[in-house]
């Protein structure tokens, strides 16, 4: 299940995009400590794209997904 999130990103020179925060609903603040892959997916069998952003918060490994409108995590 998508669970939709506000995240802070940076853009660098080249266009490159990445999460350097993840802000939850009830305003907690979480730095992404490095991104460490970014790979392209389809979103859905009509060949929509979406980015997924393999990141260490607090230590762990997490995957951010932006589907080109919003940012979220999968949930469940």
């Amino acid at each position: 299940m998508k669970k939709y999130i506000r995240i802070d990103a940076k853009f660098e020179r080249d266009g490159t995009m990445l999460p350097i925060k993840i802000i939850w609903d009830n305003g907690a603040e979480y730095p992404i400590s490095e991104v460490i892959d970014v790979r392209y997916f389809k979103t859905d069998t009509k060949g929509a794209t979406g980015i997924k952003y393999t990141c260490i918060i607090l230590g762990k490994i997490r995957d951010v997904y932006f589907d080109s409108v919003r940012w979220y995590v999968l949930s469940g």
